[in-house]
């Protein structure tokens, strides 16, 4: 059941809770203390956390003392959690469809606090947007002194249950950060994280960091000489080199990715500085870490003696690092592609076996392939070339699909490569 069937079920609210005119209005911060401190409230939840939520709708029509619609949607939404946020789920802790679908997941928020703070003894932290608080979570778990700013009431209400559920201390503080800022002025704080609200306020996605709430040059211009460092968290489709051209004093890039999906690319600031930006890639795949960190460099490819070739990780191709694995000989297309002579297990990419290498050209190309490739479905990758892979198979009288991929390299006089999945 999807969250437009719930809404649907929301005319029960009106007949309980008469005061309540529409359903934006049911998640007054007042109403939520009301309706989610009731006892029988949240043991309902509890009882039917694993049920069928349509089912619970026609079961306990009109049969319960509460809005049944919240209690439906509660439930949904934890049972989502459980993949993304576990911990939010077993402490039983309130949800939000645009909270749940926008925040960090534990994974990821443990790792970045695992990372920035490395370099505190201690940490007093300022948490710029609060949201459904995973992120703040993470840092105050594993021993900062946390502060977050939340500007919706709402949700900072749901901030303060909570994090009495996950038995935490953090400091909630509901405002919008740039006035809180500018009405404490003598606040300092040894890191200040930021993840501003990418959305606007129609629910168009932003890019640009003075689009964002708040504007970053505006966060950072408040920031000035009032902490040590800034981790700044951007979208995973944000241009990281992009983002070292346009912001100040960045002295790290961190790019972390599960299951080759970028997740979260965060830029570390530190005021004054002014050496060369390093870049960080972490990489969770079949639940195993894998890391890269320094300088890209890409030097001259020499891989002829390659038997294998992986479709790199996001967080290594984002970042230009290799993996801190053996056996690497090259990498091709500025790290989207790793080769190595044996068979790397666990290897942070989709592993190909190197069949041919093909150096003709046009035509030939086609004859050539036409000979080698008796299958009827085949794949194609020509990123970046001036090949298109529709047309290739097209000529080929093929269709995409099977274990086999040409791969078509941007570069004109590069060899195409016939590969076959492991």
């Amino acid at each position: 059941m999807d969250f437009i069937s719930i809404e649907r079920l929301n005319y029960r609210i009106y007949a309980e809770f008469p005061k309540i005119t529409s359903p934006s209005t049911f998640m007054h911060p007042e109403l939520l203390q009301e309706i989610f401190s009731r006892p029988d409230f949240e043991a309902f939840i509890q009882e039917h956390e694993a049920a069928e939520v349509t089912q619970l709708a026609f079961q306990f029509h009109g049969k319960t003392p509460f809005p049944l619609a919240v209690a439906l949607e509660q439930i949904q939404l934890r049972q989502k959690a459980r993949t993304k946020i576990p911990e939010w789920a077993e402490k039983g802790c309130f949800l939000t469809a645009k909270g749940l679908e926008q925040c960090s997941s534990s994974l990821t928020a443990t790792k970045k606090a695992e990372e920035v703070l490395k370099s505190f003894t201690r940490c007093r932290l300022l948490d710029c947007n609060g949201g459904m608080g995973v992120d703040t979570w993470a840092f105050a778990r594993l021993g900062a002194s946390v502060t977050t700013i939340e500007q919706d009431p709402w949700i900072a209400n749901l901030l303060r249950i909570n994090q009495k559920k996950l038995h935490q201390k953090v400091e909630v503080v509901h405002g919008e950060v740039l006035s809180w800022l500018d009405q404490n002025p003598q606040a300092y704080f040894d890191l200040v994280y930021a993840d501003p609200d990418r959305r606007s306020e129609a629910g168009k996605r932003l890019a640009h960091p003075d689009q964002l709430n708040p504007p970053v040059s505006q966060l950072l211009s408040r920031l000035q000489g009032r902490c040590r460092q800034i981790l700044l968290k951007m979208s995973p489709l944000f241009d990281p080199r992009e983002g070292i051209k346009i912001l100040p004093f960045v002295k790290e890039v961190w790019i972390i990715s599960t299951q080759h999906e970028c997740r979260e690319i965060l830029f570390l600031i530190e005021p004054g500085f002014k050496g060369q930006v390093s870049f960080m890639a972490s990489a969770c795949f079949q639940q195993r870490w894998f890391y890269g960190k320094g300088i890209p460099e890409f030097p001259k490819e020499t891989w002829q003696d390659a038997s294998f070739l992986y479709v790199t990780d996001t967080a290594f191709v984002l970042s230009g690092l290799a993996p801190n694995l053996p056996g690497v000989l090259a990498r091709l297309d500025r790290g989207m592609y790793a080769l190595t002579q044996e068979l790397v297990e666990d290897f942070p990419g989709i592993p190909y076996r190197i069949l041919l290498r093909i150096p003709e050209k046009g035509k030939a190309l086609l004859r050539t392939l036409a000979k080698v490739l008796p299958e009827a479905h085949i794949n194609i990758s020509a990123k970046g070339s001036n090949v298109k892979s529709e047309e290739l198979l097209k000529a080929l009288k093929k269709k995409p699909g099977g274990n086999k991929l040409v791969l078509i390299r941007p570069e004109t006089d590069a060899e195409v490569l016939l590969l076959e999945k492991v």
